[in-house]
Order: structure tokens, then sequence, then C-alpha cells
């Protein structure tokens, strides 16, 4: 009898284990773990601080594209200074140091001097003004010399991109050593500027003499023909030796 119930209860704890084992193998519940494993979690639909470092480190930021909307989003329209003389500032918006490199160091000047544009550090130039032509674009910008001047530059470019055409100063102001001016005028239209010109020099005479201050006056037009290049005529000039009149 003893030995009957021990079979009994062999085959009783045998049958369990079975049992057990079989419902972990059951499809039916291994389909429902991976289900679950596959919900997503549900979010509030707030980006948190890291998803958002997450994304912009997997972001690659797009260089800056030089063109003319670049330049007219860096100017004033040239239109709004038409009827206003002007003297030269240094308000605005640098010019990178790319953009100097790329399209402005060393050009050569039409008129106006020196002979090419400077190559300096990139806060000596500033953006000022814009205008759009049939056949160019117009921007200006000043470059200021710390020991002389602050010139405004006017340069036309190529219609489809931003290289020169031109390049020819329209005013500036300064001085340096014994000699002092300023060029300065205002827009008659969109292509015609209207400039003057004054100089002083301190002229030594002699021992016995006193000093005497020589001003120069130029009155001139400053224009930029249908193809965008600048060119400048004189108009008239007055030559003064103190206060006598010498032409």
């Amino acid at each position: 009898m003893g030995r009957i119930i021990i079979i009994l209860l062999t085959l009783s704890i045998t049958g369990c284990n079975f049992q057990k084992e079989d419902k972990n193998k059951n499809p039916e519940n291994s389909l429902i773990e991976k289900a679950t494993i596959l919900i997503p979690e549900k979010k509030s639909g707030k980006t948190s601080q890291k998803d958002t470092l997450a994304n912009q480190k997997g972001t690659k930021q797009e260089p800056l594209k030089y063109n003319y909307d670049y330049i007219k989003s860096q100017t004033v329209d040239l239109s709004t200074k038409l009827e206003t003389q002007y003297r030269e500032d240094r308000k605005g918006k640098h010019i990178p140091g790319k953009f100097l490199y790329n399209f402005l160091y060393g050009k050569n000047i039409s008129i106006g001097f020196p002979g090419a544009i400077p190559i300096d550090e990139e806060n000596a130039f500033v953006f000022k003004h814009s205008k759009e032509f049939k056949n160019y674009n117009l921007f200006t910008f000043t470059y200021s010399d710390e020991t002389c001047c602050t010139t405004l530059y006017g340069v036309t470019t190529v219609k489809d991109s931003i290289n020169v055409i031109d390049v020819g100063v329209l005013s500036y102001t300064g001085g340096d050593g014994g000699w002092g001016g300023e060029k300065y005028g205002k827009w008659l239209n969109d292509s015609i500027f209207k400039s003057e010109t004054v100089s002083n020099y301190l002229e030594e005479l002699g021992e016995e003499d006193n000093n005497y201050v020589e001003t120069d006056t130029i009155w001139s037009t400053i224009k930029i023909n249908q193809k965008g290049f600048f060119s400048e005529v004189k108009k008239d000039s007055v030559k003064y030796i103190g206060t006598k009149k010498q032409y």
C-alpha cells in the first residue's frame, strides 16, 4: 500500500512540473510577451531635454550661403536714402571675414583712393546700403582706417551672383598729419551721386610768414553706367589760401 502511495505522489509532482513547463512554452504567452515589448511608451507630447540634445547632436548646420539676399538682409535699401545728404558714420553690421576674403579684399578701385580695397581686420568693414538694378546689383560699405579715414565704397555685382563688377569711392571723412578733409554728397537718383570734396592743407610759407590753411573744394558727379561701371566727372573747383581765393 505504501508503495502505491509513493508512486501516486511521484506521478502527481511530475504532472505539475509538466504543466508548468507547458505553460511557459505556450506560443500564446510568448506572443503576448513580445507584443508587450513592442508597445511604445505613451508620451506627453512634450519633447524632453534629452531628446532635444539628441536631435541637435544629429543635425548638421548648413554653412551660411553668401548671396545678394544675404547682402540685403545686412543693409538698408538705398532708395530710402536718396534725398538725404550723406556724411559718413560707422553704424551697421560688420562684414564677416569669409565674405571679405572671397569677394572684396584686393579688388581694384576705379574711382578714388587707394587703388584697391585694403586688407584689414573684419571689424573695420561695415555694410550700409543695397539696390537691385536690371543689369547688376549694388551695395555700399564703409572701411574705417584708425590712422586716417572712414571711407564709403560702392560695389556693383553680377546679377546671378555677388561677383564684383566694379568698385568706387563715394565719400570719406578724416585726416592725417597736416591734411584733413571729407567727401560727401547725395543721390540725385539711384545711379547718380552728386559729390563735394573739401580738403584742407596746413601750408608753411616760411619762418617770417604766418602759416596758412589751403582749402580746395571740388564738385563732381559720380555715375554708374548700365553695365555697372563707375565714372566720376569734375564739374567745378575752387582754391583758397587763407582768405584769398586762388581760382
